[in-house]
């Protein structure tokens, strides 16, 4: 009986600390939302013609190495029709190249901690694209 009630616990635990997190995430993302634009940590804001619905992150880490390599994919909805996106890079994120639908984007920079993508054609209000 206490192996059935202690494991109920941890059950009742885990699920309500899920719920505060998915709250949390809803916020965040509502947050932003209406915002529409993106935070720099002690810079201006960056103004945004999307929404990010989520990131996908894909690491390769080693523990006795500091450093670390790794693929990002963010899908988004655009609030704007919209031919370039800006996203948030800090400086010492080293960035090797940019990948749009498998195909490789060499019309982008960087300005301080902004990264500038030049998409190959323009994307339509309401589109959600990776």
């Amino acid at each position: 009986m206490k192996l059935n009630f202690t494991f109920l616990l941890c059950i009742g635990f885990i699920f309500s600390f899920a719920q505060s997190s998915y709250e949390n995430s809803l916020q965040e993302k509502n947050a932003f939302t209406q915002s529409n634009s993106i935070q720099n940590e002690g810079e201006a804001l960056l103004d945004a013609d999307y929404v990010p619905e989520y990131y996908r992150l894909e690491m390769n880490a080693d523990p006795n190495d500091e450093d670390f390599s790794g693929k990002t994919t963010m899908h988004f909805t655009t609030t704007e029709e919209l031919n370039q996106i800006k996203i948030s890079a800090k400086p010492n994120l080293h960035i090797e190249s940019v990948m749009y639908h498998s195909a490789p984007i060499t019309n982008y920079s960087r300005a301080g901690s902004v990264l500038t993508i030049n998409l190959p054609a323009s994307l339509p209000q309401n589109h959600l694209d990776s």
